[in-house]
């Protein structure tokens, strides 16, 4: 976090007079990683820049799932950034405006979050791009960016640890503050190895998101002179209660040291719950998109319906 608001402030300094929009958008990416110094420092923000803001307001926009297979996720999020805002317009917002989020529904799905995102530029008139949830509808979002790159629109705190948003030439237009998806699976790996699990497959969605994390996994394992042992996926929107028989009859084939999930929690938990239900018992590993809470209380619900 240190390192990240250091960053802020040096990018702070070199475009205060170069873009004093990206200025005041980082002059909020202070705020909202908690450095209100950093923010409110008065020589960020020049008066042209406050007059941007209508009535006072720096509006946020956000397109997430919050009604298909990932809601659990968006909901959370966005329930989290609001904690965080309540207090901060009580006390004054930044620089006297208050920051509010303009959000809508994207399903999971990349094509309505390109229209979410089109909506928001062009009319809702929104100040940056914040907390988008899913690596597919990212992915589509980027060149969006980069198609108005001269309007300076960021992206900030997407919830994917996908590659695309880290490296050139989307890497300009994106602040990360969660870890990619390459470190999570490298951090599972090697404890994995170091418990002598070294046969690990991988359950994983049919789409951008699945291909990163599967990306990521055969990267982690290269490291220890591995691969991986067989995989199975799933079409991204399947449901809980859908049999995943099919996915799991792989893994009992395969005998795994260990299964890791790149998917949704609705997806995860269906696999799960079918692998016990066939008395495969090994190890099973997600990484955080899956929401670990949300599946738990699914296998949950399950597990009592079921007694």
């Amino acid at each position: 976090m240190k390192v990240r608001k250091a960053s802020i402030r040096a990018a702070l300094i070199k475009c205060r007079r170069s873009s004093p929009r990206i200025a005041l958008v980082l002059s909020l990416a202070a705020a909202l990683l908690g450095d209100l110094a950093s923010a409110q420092d008065k020589t960020a923000v020049t008066d042209a820049d406050r007059q941007d803001a209508s009535q006072g307001i720096i509006r946020l926009g956000m397109s997430a799932d919050f009604s298909a297979g990932a809601r659990a996720l968006s909901i959370e999020l966005y329930r989290g950034a609001m904690a965080y805002l309540l207090p901060l317009n009580n006390a004054g917002g930044l620089n006297g405006r208050r920051v509010v989020i303009k959000a809508y529904d994207d399903r999971y799905e990349p094509d309505l979050a390109i229209r979410n995102t089109l909506k928001l530029m062009d009319e809702d008139d929104v100040f940056a791009l914040f907390s988008y949830v899913g690596t597919p509808t990212m992915n589509r979002t980027l060149p969006v960016l980069q198609m108005h790159h001269d309007k300076n629109f960021l992206l900030f705190f997407p919830f994917t640890g996908a590659d695309t948003n880290r490296l050139p030439p989307y890497d300009q237009l994106s602040f990360n503050l969660r870890a990619s998806y390459d470190q999570e699976m490298k951090g599972l790996i090697n404890h994995f190895v170091a418990v002598n699990r070294t046969r690990i497959a991988v359950f994983y969605q049919a789409d951008a998101y699945g291909r990163a994390g599967w990306g990521g996994l055969r990267e982690a394992l290269n490291q220890h002179g591995l691969e991986i042992a067989g995989e199975a996926t799933y079409r991204r929107g399947s449901p809980f209660d859908q049999s995943y028989d099919r996915q799991v009859a792989i893994m009992q084939r395969l005998q795994p040291d260990a299964v890791v999930c790149v998917g949704t929690y609705p997806a995860c938990a269906g696999f799960v719950r079918d692998m016990r239900d066939r008395d495969v018992d090994c190890p099973v590993a997600t990484i955080s998109f899956v929401g670990s809470g949300a599946m738990l209380k699914l296998l949950v619900a399950a597990e009592q319906e079921s007694n």
